[in-house]
């Protein structure tokens, strides 16, 4: 069958980009009618303003909020390929996101992380699973796997690759979600009682500095790779670029 795209619209410095929006494969459509698999509702917080990515602000002549947008549709992408994810509910303050069917915003009350979470939760129509916007290198199929590992825990976390802040969170409702993040939130999760998911690096790695993005510039996903190719001076790049 033709594969089909959703245009997004333009933000400044990753321009206009198209994620395919595949058929999807028999044992896929077999998920949808399978009453016994678990649901989720994707809460994706974005900050979506010049506040966004303060600290790769100018990073290598790119500003702070394009690095943000090139990482959220990079995260995007992986998390709308998962079928037992209908819902994407983006909590943001920005008037510009992507445009897709799985995908709706909800109003950022700019209250704090926490907060943008937990309003995001409230209108979640599945179980809610907080997918932090900069998973750059999220890959689809580990995911998918992450996602069965977890099918019977009510509530659980996985910390970030330090093994200090936290990733992913997750509960079988917006009342059981209480979110921590912030300074040692995997140490705060844990202590609430959440469990402690294992889970592959690429859900495990969150970019939010310029020691990150060097790290992991090999796994990037293509949007981040892309304006990665505009930067200035950036370490290992080919001077001729």
């Amino acid at each position: 069958s033709r594969r089909r795209h959703t245009r997004y619209p333009l933000v400044t410095g990753v321009q206009t980009c198209a994620l395919p929006i595949s058929d999807p494969p028999c044992h896929r459509q077999s998920l949808w009618q399978d009453s016994r698999v678990r649901y989720w509702s994707a809460i994706v917080p974005f900050k979506g303003n010049v506040e966004a990515k303060s600290r790769l602000r100018g990073l290598y002549g790119i500003d702070g909020p394009d690095w943000a947008d090139a990482f959220l549709l990079d995260t995007l992408a992986a998390v709308i390929e998962e079928p037992r994810i209908p819902e994407i509910v983006l909590v943001t303050a920005s008037e510009k996101y992507p445009q897709h069917p799985k995908i709706r915003s909800v109003s950022d009350p700019e209250c704090g992380l926490n907060a943008a979470i937990q309003v995001g939760a409230e209108t979640a129509e599945h179980s809610p699973l907080v997918i932090p916007g900069d998973l750059v290198t999220l890959n689809s199929q580990e995911f998918s796997t992450f996602l069965t590992s977890i099918s019977e825990c009510a509530r659980g976390f996985t910390p970030d690759i330090q093994n200090i802040g936290t990733t992913i969170l997750f509960a079988d409702n917006a009342a059981n979600l209480k979110p921590k993040y912030g300074v040692n939130s995997a140490a705060a999760h844990r202590a609430s009682g959440a469990c402690e998911c294992f889970a592959a690096d690429s859900l495990r790695i969150d970019i939010d500095n310029n020691v990150s993005l060097i790290d992991h510039r090999n796994v990037l996903g293509k949007h981040t790779t892309r304006l990665l190719s505009m930067a200035q001076h950036f370490p290992g790049q080919n001077p001729t670029l």
